[in-house]
């Protein structure tokens, strides 16, 4: 990821204000724009002059990482003085103005903000001990982050937070140890309660065991697309993501990046239960490896878009959101199917 300049001075209270993110730092931003909610109507960026004029300045929250060396990959560049720079957007210039800094929790790598209140959820990463689901209260003006409550997330690297429908469940993944799960929310904060999974390898259903942690200094190879790397990162499994179907929620999609699969789990809303109900394959029309990472559903369509991280390509497949059954298994070929494969030949690494 190319490393990002921050603007040196920013507008605060009528004063200005010096900020220490001169120098470049590395971060890892999934949900670009994060919207609080100033009134009943959400502001659509996309339509600035439709919005009133107290709604055109969304919150914007770019996570950067603060310790590399405990990463699964090396980025370049230096550590970021701060986890977490907040700023506010000018919807009809596209311009953005630094509100507020937080060094908050270390290396936040995914963030996820509450549909309905101002919360924002941030998992962190490191190998070498289990990731941290934090949760923070945000000043919709400002974008000070206040912390609310934390959740250990049971495993490594943790890599992506979903709420479900209801608003009652966090689902997450850890990728470096493939483990994944769920816990409670409680009018938005974590309930210790979670319920945690090994995601299954290979046919015979056997969980590796993780991968040594690198020691301190040592190459982070998962940052690498070669093929002595791929095969590396597909000894093992690796889930790195976790998406609900947008019928009714109660289908949880896994990106499987070290099996070349999108696994189905049925979810229980209610028991915050997942059970595994199969999986499809990440592309069929060439061989991988290919490295399934994120799967995104489309607004209005029945088509679920799979981005493969090693193979650089974007496979497109079809949902159905009618054959969905209680009683018996999800069969792959009925519920996912090849449309299109949009092959992106590269030595890069997509990520989403």
């Amino acid at each position: 990821m190319p490393a990002a300049s921050m603007a040196r001075f920013a507008r605060r209270a009528g004063q200005r204000l010096r900020t220490p993110a001169a120098r470049p730092f590395r971060g890892t931003l999934r949900r670009t724009v994060m919207t609080t909610r100033q009134s009943d109507e959400e502001v659509l960026v996309g339509d600035p002059l439709k919005a009133k004029p107290e709604q055109r300045s969304p919150l914007v929250f770019v996570s950067a990482y603060t310790n590399i060396d405990i990463l699964a990959h090396q980025p370049a560049g230096d550590n970021a003085l701060f986890g977490f720079y907040v700023y506010k957007m000018n919807t009809t210039t596209g311009g953005l103005t630094l509100t507020s800094v937080d060094k908050g929790m270390e290396n936040p790598a995914f963030s996820r903000y509450h549909p309905t209140k101002n919360i924002l959820y941030t998992a962190t990463e490191s190998i070498h001990e289990n990731g941290i689901v934090a949760a923070y209260d945000v000043d919709p003006e400002s974008g000070v982050l206040t912390e609310r409550a934390q959740q250990d997330a049971g495993g490594a690297s943790t890599c992506y937070l979903t709420i479900d429908r209801d608003e009652e469940n966090m689902l997450f993944v850890n990728y470096w140890d493939s483990t994944l799960g769920t816990f409670p929310l409680n009018d938005g904060t974590p309930v210790d309660n979670v319920k945690l999974i090994e995601t299954k390898f290979d046919a015979a259903d056997a969980v590796t065991k993780r991968h040594p942690a690198p020691k301190a200094g040592e190459q982070r190879k998962h940052s690498l697309n070669d093929p002595e790397t791929a095969a590396e990162r597909q000894t093992s499994a690796h889930a790195h993501s976790i998406v609900l179907d947008p019928q009714d929620g109660t289908v949880a999609f896994v990106p499987d990046l070290g099996q070349d699969c999108v696994h189905q789990y049925l979810f229980d809303a209610k028991t915050g239960h997942l059970e595994h109900r199969g999986k499809i394959p990440s592309d069929e029309t060439k061989d991988g490896p290919h490295g399934p990472r994120y799967i995104e559903f489309h607004r209005e369509l029945n088509v679920a878009y799979l981005i493969n991280e090693m193979s650089c390509t974007v496979a497109v497949f079809k949902f159905d959101p009618s054959v969905r059954s209680h009683a018996k298994p999800l069969k792959k070929t009925h519920t996912n199917t090849r449309v299109d494969p949009l092959a992106t030949p590269s030595d890069n690494a997509p990520a989403d």
